[in-house]
């Protein structure tokens, strides 16, 4: 039965930090002892390329794994190299880190659920896609891939699984890495007003990428709406902001960031413009109050996310990784990652 999940609003948030799961960790009861050092990955953006690659290259020994963000799906399945990996400044970064011995995993992305199920679904289609994943990694000599596919119908669910398996058996016949990029299960009554009753069908089955994924990076972010006033249950995310934006716009509209109950810092304030065309059009006049509609930006910083540091380290996790990388987080993070 189709549930009401809950509606958005009104929300803006920022960066973000995600933790990386060595794969057995991901199924048990208790978690091992991760072998190696604390790994740090980041993703680094094609949006905002010239400042990323370059914090990035600043701090290319502190790291572990770089992640260039990202190659996208087109409604046809079709792998778009969105990042113009070939062109300045990218070249010099990717043989830095292969120098370096910086492991690379370029991410190829998607968010389309109805574009993967018909991709994954046909067989076919699966195997070329499964080959031309194999050739990029071949032709540019990376370590391996990064798979981010989100927004997966739960009937995709066997096809994604036979996908990962496909994909894992080619790349590690050439001794390659396959990361998997998947979201979290949280709370349903963080995702439903009512929450079912009945079995949730999942479209990432934990046992297969446990399987066959080198690692597992866990969506960790957005998992409790908590701003100063109290929780918003219905809101809309706007847009994505970063450390330096954030406060920007803190002191534009008047306000203090303070820190919530996740650990992050966040603040709200009221606009009379809406997200909504529609809202927009409408004109006022000066016997007419204009709606007001409140807003809610949350981001991290070097603070919160040295705390997630901490965390991932006390469950033995095998390290953790920063999205985004775009010159605009804040500089003290760099401090924690050590």
């Amino acid at each position: 039965m189709m549930q009401q999940m809950r509606s958005r609003t009104a929300i803006v948030g920022a960066l973000l930090l995600l933790g990386i799961l060595s794969a057995p960790l991901l199924v048990g009861a208790a978690p091992a002892k991760s072998t190696g050092p604390f790994r740090y990955a980041v993703w680094t953006p094609y949006w905002r390329k010239t400042a990323g690659v370059a914090e990035t290259q600043a701090h290319l020994m502190q790291l572990h794994e770089i992640s260039p963000f990202g190659y996208t799906l087109t409604a046809d399945g079709t792998i778009v190299d969105s990042m113009q990996l070939g062109k300045a400044p990218w070249p010099e970064l990717l043989a830095r880190a292969t120098s370096s011995k910086v492991t690379v995993l370029p991410s190829i992305t998607s968010g389309e659920g109805n574009v993967l199920h018909a991709l994954l679904k046909d067989r076919v289609r699966r195997a070329a896609h499964v080959a031309a994943i194999m050739k990029i990694v071949g032709d540019n000599s990376f370590d391996g891939i990064d798979i981010d596919y989100e927004a997966k119908l739960a009937e995709t669910r066997p096809y994604f699984s036979a996908f990962i398996r496909e994909l894992a058996s080619a790349l590690h016949a050439k001794k390659k890495h396959l990361s998997c990029t998947i979201e979290p299960r949280t709370p349903l009554n963080s995702l439903y007003y009512v929450p079912p009753t009945g079995p949730i069908e999942r479209a990432n089955d934990y046992a297969v990428l446990n399987r066959y994924c080198d690692q597992i990076r866990l969506m960790t972010y957005e998992y409790e709406i908590d701003p100063i006033g109290g929780r918003l249950n219905n809101y809309k995310i706007v847009r994505s902001w970063s450390y330096t934006d954030a406060y920007a716009l803190a002191a534009k509209v008047g306000t203090t960031p303070k820190r919530n109950k996740a650990g992050e810092l966040s603040f709200t304030y009221a606009t009379s413009t809406s997200i909504l065309k529609k809202n927009q059009a409408t004109s006022t006049t000066a016997t007419t109050t204009p709606k007001m509609y409140t807003r809610l930006v949350w981001f991290t910083d070097a603070q919160s996310i040295g705390n997630i540091i901490t965390l991932a380290k006390s469950y033995n996790l095998r390290g953790v990784a920063i999205f985004k990388l775009d010159g605009a987080a804040d500089p003290a993070m760099w401090q924690k990652i050590k």
